[in-house]
């Protein structure tokens, strides 16, 4: 016979039952790493603990943090915004106790880095950091943002994303669509847009495959600067030699007729200190401080007056008059600073980027240098497609030029800007650099910003991300 449940047992007795207990393990700390803190940028970071623990963060005893960061007790998030003084490695030693007294540790290593560089080009951004990393930003529809979370689309990179993990970049160049680097051991490095060989490379040459990958220019080790145009590159070794390569549809390169994924010598003199490539001509400044430019001239961008106005090719060298400092090639037009600071610009003019309104909105050559208003204390600049930005010695930036998305730092408006227009009243600033319709600049902090359009990501932030709002106002790289 089945008993009914429950009268398993007699009257008046009963079961004892052994519950086991197990140990609740020590608590752990998940969290092995944190990101890096970027200096005037907000920071936020949250600690884990593994299975989610509950309980309290604390410091290590004996442990300094550093002043600007802040721990929160109950939820292990880290937050502050460094300054550049705190640019260095902090080595964070964090505790975790549980409910009932049980504690973990652990030290988290926390880069804090400026930015040393920054350069735009049409539509994607690079940095380089005070730890020689090199972060992009932007569009990288042919590689050169150098990351492949959104190779070859039109999505872009919202906020920096690190090129690799190498740690020994020394300078950077974008161009409209590559970016090339210097390394501290000489080697040159391009990656992006290879249409037409300009990363120096014939791998996926004539073709609109992204190259995201850095490849070595050539085997030279003595590279000292490096300039990136639409479709080509040049670029200057310790011998004080010059050399370009890319696109030579123009005379670009300076040699005749044939384009060249290899480094070509621009003739054989061993006397040039500094290179600018634009659009479709590129411009070179040497130790005796003459300016030569080569390429397209149907603008006037040499310096040389075109054949009436139709368009012509100068391969070779031309000299254009005067003692010059610096140079800056643009789409279709050339700027450049002289031995005694004034500013000086020539070429096309269709929306006021030489700096004054002679021939604005019209195609008609200026190839004689116009001098930017009459100060003679500009310190360096940057020529765009259709906009200019330069710096003067006491630290303010000026602009001029088109300004349809914000790119001068003058609120948007219709029609060019014909005079050069500060940016801001920071006095600050220490390099500009010009794109297609965004502008970027490094601050004296270590902090870089930008302004202009944002709709591929080339302001570094995801501030009118994907829109063609104006941002006349600076934004902070990697704000978010």
């Amino acid at each position: 016979m089945v008993k009914p449940r429950g009268q398993g047992l007699a009257r008046g007795t009963s079961r004892v039952v052994t519950v086991e207990v197990l140990p609740v393990p020590a608590p752990t700390i998940a969290t092995s790493t944190v990101p890096r803190a970027n200096v005037g940028v907000a920071y936020f970071q949250v600690l884990r603990t593994a299975g989610g623990r509950t309980g309290s963060w604390s410091w290590q005893p004996g442990y300094s943090p550093p002043g600007w960061l802040h721990l929160r007790t109950s939820t292990g998030a880290l937050s502050g915004k460094p300054g550049p003084t705190d640019v260095g490695v902090d080595a964070l030693a964090v505790r975790f106790t549980d409910a009932v007294g049980r504690s973990a540790s652990v030290t988290l290593p926390l880069p804090v880095t400026a930015w040393t560089s920054v350069s735009v080009g049409a539509f994607q951004g690079c940095g380089l950091q005070s730890d020689h990393t090199v972060w992009c930003w932007g569009a990288d529809d042919f590689g050169q943002s150098g990351s492949t979370s959104n190779l070859g689309s039109k999505d872009p990179n919202k906020t920096p994303t690190q090129l690799g993990s190498d740690s020994d970049w020394v300078s950077l160049a974008a161009g409209d669509f590559h970016t090339c680097g210097i390394r501290s051991n000489g080697t040159a490095w391009c990656w992006g847009s290879n249409e037409f060989g300009e990363l120096g490379t014939s791998s996926n040459i004539g073709t609109n495959n992204p190259n995201p990958k850095p490849s070595q220019v050539g085997t030279a080790t003595d590279w000292a600067q490096l300039s990136a145009g639409r479709w080509h590159t040049c670029g200057v070794r310790t011998d004080a030699t010059l050399w370009c390569w890319g696109s030579n549809s123009d005379g670009q390169l300076g040699s005749d007729p044939d384009s060249s994924p290899e480094p070509v010598q621009v003739g054989t003199d061993a006397d040039w200190v500094q290179v600018s490539a634009g659009g479709w001509h590129t411009c070179a400044v040497k130790i005796d401080q003459t300016l030569w430019c080569w390429g397209a001239n149907d603008f006037g961008q040499l310096g040389v007056a075109p054949d009436a106005g139709t368009p012509t090719v100068q391969p070779a060298p031309q000299q254009v008059n005067g003692s010059w400092a610096t140079v800056a090639a643009g789409d279709r037009y050339t700027c450049a600073t002289r031995t005694h600071g004034t500013l000086w610009c020539w070429g096309r003019n269709t929306d006021g980027q030489l700096g004054d309104a002679t021939n604005v909105g019209s195609e008609t050559p200026n190839p004689d240098p116009h001098q930017v208003g009459v100060d003679t204390d500009w310190a360096g600049l940057a020529a765009g497609v259709n906009h200019t930005c330069a710096v003067k010695t006491g630290g303010t930036t000026w602009c001029w030029g088109d300004n349809a998305f914000g790119e001068t730092g003058a609120a948007a408006i219709p029609g060019p800007t014909t005079t050069p227009t500060q940016l801001g009243t920071a006095t600050t600033w220490s390099q500009p650099t010009a794109g297609s319709g965004a502008s970027c600049g490094l601050a004296a902090d270590g902090t870089a910003w930008c302004w202009g359009i944002n709709d591929a990501g080339q302001l570094g932030s995801t501030t009118h991300i994907g829109t063609a709002a104006p941002n006349p106002t600076p934004i902070l790289v990697g704000s978010g």
